[in-house]
């Protein structure tokens, strides 16, 4: 009788340890580092722009550390540290001079969050915290977007101001095959006839994999140029089609290839779009039951199923508004071009680009007047969203800021660097920061530069803060915070009162 109370005991409390034991892993488990963004000083969209720097004084007021999770957009909105960058022109012509203006500050961080708690887009919000001043009054802004070369994200350096701005237009782009006019026809393949036993033995989660399957042969112009590529290949909602080349090259003009999809039902549909140029008569359709095996080969048999192929034909204007979010802040001619540079890439993924609104870099653009012989004071703010390593005890953050696109100015006279934090400041490529009062300054006389090569500016602080932001409601905080402890001590509680009434039922047994 005393095992079977010890077992009943035993039982009440792995019931009660659960709770416990389902804790969810803390947030060491997530990725220790997170992706923050760079930003850039103004440059002229147009070239051979006269106009001199006299100074640049730009300034880093780091009063908070972003948290990796935000629990809303709301609070992700009030997120305040920043930097400005203000600027002394001088127009040494006898000249009146107008320029267009563009300041990039990058694509928004991984741990952003810009929906608030009914899901309504706040991107107009974060935008509109920021101001653009020419001496000190506030100038109308146009936010831009434009896709920026993946190497650029490997690679701060890498940043070619020249060739990202040519991404900037107030027109539609066209470049070789592609253009708001080309060919976005859509595929649908109607399936049927699939043998009933062929489809039992479809299980794609256990080995050997088993399933029905369609492969589309077509030839496609062999062409190492990506802007004369005759066609890019996408599912229905903008995932890129893999295809594959079966080795054959035809008089080294066509190039056979193949895309292929696994057919699970009987009754199947299947779609996708082609941009640019058709799939011609010379298209097969097979289709087989493929059954992936290590041990004996694979094996291909052919399957006979009825199958019918119907097309509907658009521009590719006409298919990018209708994958367009208009909710995204982005204007439609950016997300239009941003589209085609996508295309372009090897790397497209146009679905989890409209997923997240495109991985775009942000630019601030407007203009400046500036008379002959006149000089002009234009202040730029925007957001600084450093990377993040949680890695690390304390956290680091590391800024990025982009200082060698101002090389493109006439001439650069002195650049002041303030760091304005009460956070500990560990290091700088530039080398050492007099420490201030507020933070910490350094100043140079024109661009900081490596023999030939201009520098841009990094630097890391550190602080602890935590991953998750904070509960702002006290009560609930609380909670959060030491609720877990109580747990516990109530649990503990508990196990000592079921103990304890197992003992007073065993001194009556």
């Amino acid at each position: 009788m005393k095992q079977r109370m010890k077992a009943i005991i035993a039982t009440l409390t792995l019931m009660l340890m659960l709770p416990f034991m389902m804790i969810p892993a803390s947030a060491n488990s997530r990725s220790p580092y997170w992706e923050g963004e760079n930003s850039e000083g103004t440059i002229f969209m147009e070239d051979d722009i006269p106009i001199q720097v006299v100074s640049e004084k730009l300034t880093f007021d780091i009063p908070t550390l972003p948290y990796t999770d935000y629990r809303s957009g709301e609070y992700f909105i009030e997120y305040d540290s920043k930097v400005t960058a203000e600027y002394t022109f001088y127009n040494p012509t006898d000249m009146t001079i107008t320029a267009k203006m563009l300041f990039p500050y990058g694509k928004l961080p991984e741990y952003a969050n810009l929906r608030d708690k009914d899901g309504n887009s706040l991107v107009a919000a974060e935008h509109e915290k920021y101001q653009i001043t020419v001496n000190g009054e506030a100038v109308e802004k146009t936010v831009r977007y434009s896709n920026i070369t993946s190497s650029f994200y490997d690679d701060y350096s890498d940043f070619a101001a020249e060739e990202e701005i040519r991404k900037i237009s107030d027109e539609y782009l066209t470049v070789g095959n592609w253009g708001p006019d080309t060919t976005v026809t859509k595929y649908t393949i109607d399936i049927s006839g699939i043998d009933q036993d062929l489809i039992d033995q479809t299980n794609t989660g256990k080995y050997p994999h088993k399933y029905a399957k369609l492969t589309i042969y077509y030839n496609e112009t062999h062409s190492s140029d990506p802007t004369l590529r005759e066609r890019a290949i996408y599912t229905n909602d903008g995932n890129k089609v893999s295809t594959k080349s079966n080795g054959k090259v035809n008089n080294n003009i066509y190039l056979n290839r193949n895309i292929s999809f696994v057919l699970q039902e009987c009754d199947t549909t299947i779609s996708f779009i082609v941009i640019g140029e058709p799939l011609n008569e010379y298209t097969k359709y097979e289709f087989t039951f493929f059954e992936e095996n290590r041990e004996t080969g694979d094996t291909n048999t052919p399957i006979e199923v009825s199958y019918n192929v119907t097309t509907a034909t658009e521009t590719l204007e006409e298919y990018t508004r209708s994958i367009y979010k208009n909710d995204s802040g982005i204007l439609f001619v950016d997300w239009f071009n941003s589209i085609i540079i996508e295309i372009l890439g090897d790397y497209s993924n146009l679905q989890n680009w409209v997923k997240s609104n495109g991985v775009l870099s942000r630019w601030y653009e407007y203009e400046i007047t500036i008379g002959p012989g006149e000089y002009l004071t234009n202040a730029v703010t925007a957001p600084v969203y450093p990377n993040i390593d949680t890695d690390k005890d304390p956290n680091q953050y590391d800024y990025v800021y982009l200082l060698s696109p101002a090389s493109g100015f006439a001439s650069f006279g002195t650049l002041e660097i303030i760091i304005n934090t009460d956070y500990n400041f560990l290091e700088s490529n530039l080398g050492e920061f007099e420490k201030t009062k507020d933070g910490y300054k350094m100043t140079l006389d024109g661009l900081p530069r490596n023999d030939e090569d201009y520098l841009d500016l990094y630097f890391t602080i550190e602080g602890n803060v935590p991953s998750k932001q904070p509960n702002p409601n006290p009560v609930l905080g609380f909670f959060e915070n030491v609720g877990s402890f109580i747990l516990s001590i109530l649990f503990v509680i508990v196990v000592y009162i079921i103990e304890g009434i197992g003992w007073i039922i065993g001194l009556f047994r």
